[in-house]
């Protein structure tokens, strides 16, 4: 997206089609970029919030409807290259599965409550600072009365904050496996015994003080 003139206040193209190769500073150039998810999780979201870039994406109504309509995510469902008309998982939920995956198989196209409750899941949906639209004609308006460069700052706070809360996290997790297994470690004949338990039953087991960060 960027400015314009001749009555004409803003333009929307396709990336690729502006940028058949581009870099990041390229884009650093726009004042924001209006996203039309292709699946949950896009990692270019990451990188655009690490430079400040203003989002704007479709409301979850919007989105919901879209996909139903056109299937615009079309990477949801992780079969999509193969699944065909075939309806929902090969496979059933896991005994152990949580409510919402026994009620909403994640691969069905076809049930709209549970592709909506799986949408909501998306990083467009659970990072701050992404700015949703109803309409087109709302992303418009949007564009029109929002103070692009103030949000620009806020985005980059809160993509700070993330950064140091990861990184103090993964400190956090290496330095207590290192003094429990120091690097070379061969596994003892207890733990060895102890193969058969289930992951968060072994994770407990061996990092009580962590089982918050796993659980």
């Amino acid at each position: 997206l960027w400015g314009c003139g001749g009555g004409r206040r803003w333009e929307v193209a396709s990336l690729r089609h502006v940028y058949p190769h581009y870099t990041l500073p390229l884009l650093a150039s726009h004042p924001a970029i209006v996203l039309f998810p292709y699946q949950v999780s896009v990692m270019s979201v990451m990188e655009w919030r690490g430079m400040g870039i203003p989002l704007f994406a479709p409301s979850l109504n919007l989105l919901c409807r879209w996909h139903m309509r056109y299937g615009l995510v079309f990477e949801r469902r992780v079969d999509w290259q193969s699944a065909g008309t075939r309806r929902g998982s090969l496979v059933g939920p896991h005994p152990n599965a949580s409510a919402q995956i026994r009620r909403f198989d994640p691969n069905d196209e076809r049930d709209e409550e549970g592709v909506r409750s799986w949408l909501a899941k998306a990083d467009i949906y659970t990072l701050p600072h992404i700015q949703h639209f109803e309409s087109l004609e709302e992303l418009v308006q949007q564009l029109d009365t929002l103070d692009l460069d103030a949000l620009s700052q806020r985005i980059l706070a809160s993509h700070a904050a993330l950064q140091a809360r990861v990184h103090a996290g993964w400190k956090r997790i290496m330095l207590s496996l290192l003094r429990i297994r120091a690097p070379g470690h061969r596994a003892s004949e207890a733990a060895a015994r102890n193969r058969s338990e289930g992951y968060h039953e072994a994770m407990t087991r061996l990092f009580p003080h962590l089982a918050s960060l796993y659980v």
